[in-house]
């Protein structure tokens, strides 16, 4: 909403003309995109690493799949005993 009053401003105060609007939205749109790019970036650079020190923790994943193992059979308990 900003974007759009800011452009209507423009082309009332400054009699931008089509080439000069097409530039703009050029810039805005590379502007979004730049920023987008930043923020994604941001937290792949962060997630990736730690998602491939994690995969590659053997002893860590045995401990992380021995701890749901035992949710599940606590689970399964209460299931049979309602049975």
């Amino acid at each position: 909403i900003v974007g759009i009053v800011f452009l209507m401003y423009e082309l009332v105060t400054f009699k931008v003309t089509l080439v000069g609007l097409r530039g703009y939205c050029k810039a805005a749109a590379n502007a979004f995109s730049l920023c987008v790019v930043v923020l994604m970036l941001g937290y792949g650079l962060v997630e990736l690493p730690r998602f491939l020190w994690n995969k590659g923790d053997v002893e860590g994943q045995l401990r992380y799949l021995y701890f749901r193992v035992s949710e599940y059979q606590e689970q399964l308990s209460s299931a049979t005993e309602r049975l």
